[in-house]
C-alpha cells in the first residue's frame, strides 16, 4: 500500500519497471490504472517496447486491451539432424530406434504422477537414470522437449521431474499433452503468433547502469541516456564512455533516481544465413529419415502430410562434443504472422541462441555464421531481485510469455494494484492468483474445453497470417 510518511494524505509509490518486454509492459499496465497510488516509469535500453506474447488467457486479454490480436499457428518442431533427428510432425528413424523406451517413458509418467509427492523434487537427470533410459534417448529427445518450453538451455538436466511430468500430462499448459506410446508427442500444439500510456512514463533508449543504494527507504538507481540506432535496437551495454560501440549519447551524464528496487550471458543472433541452417538443422521433410511404421502401426498418412506441409519453427540440436549442451534456433518466417506465407527459404529470418557463454562458449559454432548475414547480436543478462525488487520475466525462470504476463500482474498486485475483474471470472486464469467463486459478468465464458484450457475471449483470431494481410492492405 502507499506510504504516508506521517502525512494525512497517502504518498504515491514511485515504481520503476526495468525492461519493456511482455512482463515489463504487464507490470506497468495495472498500477497505471491507479494514478492516485502509483507513479510508474517503464525503462528499456532499446528504443522500442518489445516482447512477443502468446499462449494463454492473461496474454490474450493483454493484447486485446491495447487493440491487438494474435494469429494462430500450429507448432512444428525439428530436433537434431541426420540420424538423431525427430519431429512431432512425422515419425523418424530415431523414434523407431527407441520404441521400447518411448513406451516405458509413458509408463514412467504415470508412475511419477501417481507418486508425485515422491518424485516432484527429483532432478530429471536422476529420474532418467532411475528408470534406465539410454543416454541417446535422454539427450536427443527428453532434454529437447523440456528445454523448448522452459528455456532452461544447458541447465535442463537440473529441472525438476514434476515439470517434465506436467508438460506431458497436463491438458492446460502441457506442450506435449497427451504423451504417446509411439512418437512421444505428435500433437500440433496451437500457438498464437504497448505502449506509451498517459499514466506511464516510458523511457526508451535508457539504460539502468547501477543500483546506488538499497535500504528500508527504497532504492536509488543510476541511469544513462542512449542514442537510438537506425533500427531502434541499441548495442548491449552503455556502461562505458561514448563511442561507436556503446551507443551512449555523447557527453551523457548518469543521473540518480530514488525508487521503492539485483542484477550468465546468452547470445541471441538473428540472421539470414541459410547455409548455416542447412548444415546444422533439419529444415525440410526428408523421406530417407521418415519411417513407414512404428511398432507395426502404419504412419503413411502422417508422412504424406509432412511431405506437403512440414515447416518447422522451433529447432534444436545437441553439441557433438557434449550431447547435454544445446543450441536453439527459431525460423521466424515460419511462425511470425507478419511474414508473407510464400517467402523463399533463402530469404527466411532465423534466430539462433547460443547459451551460457562463460561455461559453454567454447562449444559455440557462431564463427560458422556468415558475418554479412547477421542482422544483430543481442546478449541477455539475467536479473535477480532483492527485498525492494520484484522480478517478473519470461527468461528468469521459464520460457513462456504467459508466465511473463502473469508474473507482471503478480508483481503489480503485490504492490497494491487490483487483479482484473474479468480474469477473476475466467476459471482458467483465476487459479493463478486465488481460489474463490467466480461472479457473473465479462470473462465468465472465456475458458472452455478441459480445465478451461481453450481460450474463447478477446484478443484472438482464427485466420492465419492475418497480421501480414493487414499490414499490406490485403483483403482476404
Amino acid at each position: 500500500m502507499a506510504t504516508t510518511n506521517g502525512k494525512s494524505k497517502p504518498e504515491r509509490k514511485k515504481v520503476v519497471v526495468v525492461g519493456a518486454g511482455a512482463a515489463g509492459m504487464s507490470c506497468a499496465h495495472h498500477p497505471a490504472e491507479h494514478p492516485d497510488k502509483f507513479e510508474i516509469t517503464l525503462m528499456d535500453a532499446i528504443d522500442y517496447c518489445d516482447g512477443q506474447a502468446h499462449i494463454f488467457h492473461h496474454t490474450m486479454t493483454m493484447s486485446a486491451r491495447y487493440g491487438y490480436h494474435v494469429d494462430p499457428v500450429k507448432l512444428q518442431i525439428s530436433f537434431g539432424k541426420d540420424d538423431v533427428f525427430w519431429s512431432n510432425v512425422f515419425p523418424t528413424q530415431l523414434l523407431a530406434r527407441h520404441q521400447k523406451e518411448i513406451k516405458r517413458f509413458k509408463r514412467m509418467l504415470a508412475i511419477v504422477r501417481w507418486f508425485e509427492v515422491c518424485f516432484a523434487l527429483l532432478r530429471i537427470k536422476y529420474l532418467m537414470k532411475l528408470f534406465w533410459f539410454s543416454v541417446e534417448f535422454c539427450n536427443t529427445i527428453i532434454l529437447s522437449m523440456v528445454a523448448l518450453f522452459l528455456g532452461t538451455g544447458n541447465c535442463t538436466t537440473e529441472v525438476l521431474s514434476i515439470i517434465l511430468e506436467r508438460l506431458c500430462t497436463n491438458p492446460t499448459y502441457g506442450m506435449w499433452y497427451p504423451a504417446e506410446n509411439l512418437t512421444v508427442a505428435s500433437n500440433l500444439h496451437p500457438w498464437w503468433s504497448l505502449t506509451n500510456s498517459a499514466r506511464v512514463s516510458v523511457r526508451l533508449s535508457t539504460e539502468l547502469t547501477k543500483v546506488v543504494k538499497k535500504d528500508k527507504g527504497g532504492v536509488i538507481v543510476r541511469q544513462l541516456k542512449r542514442t537510438p540506432t537506425g533500427d531502434g535496437h541499441n548495442p548491449n551495454s552503455a556502461w562505458v564512455p561514448h563511442d561507436s560501440q556503446s551507443n551512449a549519447e555523447k557527453n551523457a551524464q548518469e543521473i540518480e533516481e530514488h525508487y521503492a528496487f539485483f542484477w550468465g550471458d546468452t547470445l541471441r543472433l538473428p540472421s539470414q544465413d541459410f547455409d548455416y541452417m542447412e548444415h546444422h538443422y533439419q529444415n525440410f521433410y526428408n523421406p530417407d529419415q521418415a519411417v513407414n511404421t512404428l511398432s507395426g502401426v502404419d504412419q503413411t498418412t502422417r508422412n504424406q502430410m509432412a511431405q506437403k506441409s512440414f515447416k518447422p519453427m522451433y529447432m534444436m540440436k545437441t553439441n557433438p562434443k557434449d550431447h547435454t549442451k544445446l543450441e536453439i534456433c527459431f525460423d521466424c518466417t515460419n511462425y511470425q504472422s507478419q511474414f508473407s506465407p510464400g517467402v523463399p527459404f533463402k530469404k527466411h529470418v532465423f534466430q539462433t541462441i547460443f547459451l551460457s557463454k562463460q561455461r559453454d562458449g567454447h562449444l559455440w559454432t557462431i564463427d560458422e555464421i556468415d558475418e554479412s548475414q547477421i542482422i544483430r547480436k543481442n546478449c541477455w543478462h539475467q536479473l535477480f531481485h532483492s527485498k525492494h525488487t520484484r522480478s517478473a520475466a519470461a527468461w528468469t525462470l521459464v520460457n513462456a510469455h504467459e508466465v511473463a504476463v502473469i508474473s507482471g500482474i503478480t508483481m503489480e498486485v503485490d504492490l497494491g494494484a487490483r487483479y482484473p475483474e474479468n480474469l477473476e471470472r475466467d476459471r482458467f486464469a483465476l487459479p493463478s492468483f486465488r481460489l474463490k467463486a467466480a461472479k457473473e459478468g465479462e470473462g465468465r465464458g472465456w475458458a472452455s474445453g478441459i480445465y478451461g484450457s481453450v481460450y474463447k475471449g478477446p484478443g484472438v483470431v482464427e485466420q492465419k497470417r492475418l497480421a501480414w494481410e493487414e499490414e499490406n492492405g490485403i483483403k482476404g
